[in-house]
């Protein structure tokens, strides 16, 4: 158990890291759009199309994963409207050079999201091909989701959401957002095993098989979700990005969803139901010293973690903090700011105009109509400079990592 030494120094942190990231849900531009194959989408496939894109989204570059996956992926939810599913699925497979990848035509017609494809040199031509690190185990992963939507519901995300919510209150709360959160993880990540290439045909047949039996488990308020990183992400898109959240309304309504505009991001109801969210776990929250400069130093020495596991040590920290400060602002989820802060403040060691390092007076120029530098420097955020009501200005966090490099 976690034992806090300096309550009132990790609530500064704390905070500092919830107005980091309001600012970084605060615009569009802070975040990565998908690259549609087409604008005809429905927002539900809209929605499966990102949830699919996470699926693959493990161990290499994130723009990828929405700009050549985004389109691809997109084209195969398009296929799916109609038609054997594992028949479409196959269709949009091919094996070449000992790998599996998915693949399709360039949209001729889709001239914004073919200059964006234009960007990757080896995709100059016709035929659009995607394979994330994990093939064919990410394969399976979405053949899965795809045949157990088809025989559970109606081959509609928001349908299955809706269905795993059945019996309660449509509204956002606690529970309801770990309901979503659980049956998410049965319908992609519970079966998950590490699958060959040479057992990619079998395991095919045995999802077809096994699809008509699926349902997902009880909701259990106990369960733990930890280690389900692209799970998080991909929820936590849904309830707080601009663009993400208003797919997720939108489709809420074409699935007859009660209360569906009740899970609008400005709903101060989700806002309060957001500290069910866990972080996603990455190598950027368990960067050394990120977490030795600005977490251990707060604890009891006795009480720091032999083996450090963030997302959990993060919740433990909450519940913690909570005691002496009910009324804390921030929640587990909001410290994956840490995706952008840590590889441009922690890992060059940026501690000269770093917030928790000497500060930021030589950054912080307060001037209005500009970007503000301070979230630009720290995390590539774009937010409006105003001054007259700015958190970071006051330099309040100036000197609490204790791994300053000099």
């Amino acid at each position: 158990m976690i034992k806090i030494e300096d309550y009132e120094k990790i609530h500064l942190v704390l905070d500092t890291f919830h107005h980091l990231d309001l600012a970084r849900w605060n615009t569009p531009l802070n975040y990565n759009s998908v690259n549609y194959f087409t604008d005809e989408l429905t927002d539900d496939e809209k929605l499966l199309t990102h949830w699919l894109c996470y699926i693959t989204d493990r161990q290499m570059s994130f723009q990828r994963v929405w700009d050549i996956g985004g389109y691809v992926l997109s084209y195969l939810v398009l296929a799916y409207r109609k038609g054997d599913v594992e028949a479409i699925f196959r269709s949009c497979v091919v094996e070449k050079d000992d790998t599996l990848s998915l693949v399709c035509e360039r949209n001729q017609d889709n001239t914004r999201g073919n200059s964006i494809l234009d960007r990757y040199d080896r995709l100059a031509r016709n035929t659009v091909p995607f394979k994330s690190r994990y093939m064919p185990e990410d394969l399976i992963s979405i053949f899965r989701t795809l045949i157990r939507l088809d025989k559970y519901a109606e081959r509609s995300l928001s349908s299955y959401i809706r269905k795993a919510l059945e019996g309660e209150t449509k509204k956002p709360t606690y529970n309801n957002i770990r309901r979503i959160a659980s049956a998410l993880c049965d319908l992609t990540y519970a079966d998950s095993r590490p699958i060959s290439q040479a057992d990619f045909g079998n395991a095919i047949s045995e999802e077809n098989k096994h699809c008509a039996s699926f349902k997902p488990r009880a909701f259990d308020p106990a369960r733990k979700l930890f280690g389900r990183k692209r799970l998080w992400c991909s929820l936590r898109d849904y309830l707080k990005s601009q663009e993400f959240n208003a797919v997720l309304v939108s489709s809420f309504k074409e699935a007859n969803f009660s209360c569906a505009q009740d899970w609008e991001r400005t709903n101060p109801d989700l806002r309060k139901a957001l500290h069910s969210l866990e972080l996603p776990g990455d190598v950027w929250n368990n960067e050394p010293l990120f977490r030795k400069g600005l977490f251990e130093p707060y604890f009891d020495k006795q009480s720091v973690p032999n083996s450090w596991d963030m997302p959990k040590t993060i919740r433990e920290l909450y519940t913690e903090i909570k005691k002496t400060h009910p009324d804390i602002s921030f929640y587990p989820e909001q410290l994956d700011v840490s995706f952008n802060f840590v590889p441009k403040m922690c890992v060059p060691g940026e501690c000269d105009i770093c917030l928790f390092g000497t500060g930021i007076d030589s950054i912080c120029h307060q001037q209005d109509g500009t970007l503000c530098s301070v979230l630009l420097v720290s995390c590539g955020y774009r937010q409006e400079c105003k001054p007259a009501n700015c958190f970071f200005k006051e330099n309040n966090v100036k000197g609490l990592c204790k791994t300053v490099l000099t």
